[in-house]
């Protein structure tokens, strides 16, 4: 066949590497790419979380200052119809 016994072994042997390397760059970028996709996937969580967290703690502080407006004006003023 024109292949000595080393040779055909030879290049199998290449072929063989070749397969691996593409096998693992490829998992490589997979992997890589779940990763991003997670990272970001994270940041987007803590960031609605902490918007909602900023929007639940104004809510709270204008209630707490309309309520101490009202108790203030009632305790000055008590004739103020609220």
């Amino acid at each position: 066949m024109g292949c000595s016994q080393a040779r055909c072994a030879h290049g199998g042997a290449v072929v063989v590497v070749g397969i691996v390397v593409v096998g693992v760059v490829v998992v490589g970028i997979v992997v890589v790419v779940v990763v991003v996709v997670v990272v970001v996937v994270v940041v987007v969580a803590i960031v609605v979380v902490v918007g909602l967290v900023m929007v639940v703690v104004v809510v709270v502080v204008l209630v707490v200052v309309v309520g101490l407006v009202v108790v203030v004006r009632v305790v000055v003023d008590p004739q103020v119809v609220v």
